[in-house]
């Protein structure tokens, strides 16, 4: 199914996060707090450390996050720096954004995504998905593709776009279609992580096993 949601992100106010505080040899940037609990779910179901996790906000806030965060106390401890965020409408230019955020913040710039660039410290860019446009729920919809229930969801879709409903953003909707059928409905996808909602051991849930896993210091067996 063609990927219909290359929407940009919405910026989160920077005023909702708190001050960064750097307290690990390992820090994960991520793309608002729906990354924050998934995150926090996936290293739990794989038993690794968790990178201690930083919520830059919306795509757009990255470059002046990174700014600010290279000057934070703490930062000159920090040895490995990741940095995950969603592709949005097409995975290659949300590379080179990011790329360019961190080349602008006097941090070593990885050339393919997915890659810990050694340096002091070590940076490593994962976008989500890997290849063409979209974002986490992209790929969570992904892990619903062998299930019972993923054939009824779609059914609903194509019924309510028959009868007239605007359904611009494919891939969101159908997680919350999903997210409705669960005993605790409505909930936003990295919190419904934390519910076992999803399986977090799907084969195409791996790069970002292994990239978190790298970030924080560990290589996934």
């Amino acid at each position: 199914m063609p990927c219909d949601d290359a929407q940009s992100g919405v910026d989160e106010p920077p005023e909702e996060r708190p001050r960064t505080t750097i307290r690990s040899a390992s820090q994960l940037l991520v793309e608002g707090r729906d990354y924050v609990h998934f995150v926090s779910a996936l290293t739990k179901e794989h038993s690794f450390a968790t990178p201690q996790l930083q919520n830059f906000g919306g795509v757009n806030e990255l470059s002046s996050y990174l700014t600010a965060f290279v000057r934070a106390p703490g930062f000159e401890k920090v040895e490995r720096l990741g940095v995950l965020r969603d592709a949005e409408g097409d995975s290659r230019s949300a590379f080179q954004s990011v790329q360019g955020s961190l080349e602008a913040a006097g941090l070593v710039v990885p050339k393919t995504p997915g890659h810990i660039e050694p340096g002091q410290p070590s940076v490593g860019v994962l976008i989500v998905p890997a290849h063409g446009g979209g974002m986490l729920e992209t790929v969570l919809c992904t892990t619903l593709a062998e299930t019972p229930i993923v054939n009824c969801i779609d059914e609903f879709l194509e019924c309510a776009h028959a009868a007239g409903a605007e359904i611009r953003r494919r891939q969101k909707a159908r997680s919350s279609a999903y997210l409705a059928t669960r005993a605790v409905p409505g909930l936003a996808v990295g919190v419904a992580a934390k519910k076992g909602y999803w399986n977090l051991r799907h084969e195409a849930l791996k790069p970002l096993v292994d990239f978190v896993a790298a970030v924080g210091g560990k290589t996934v067996q």
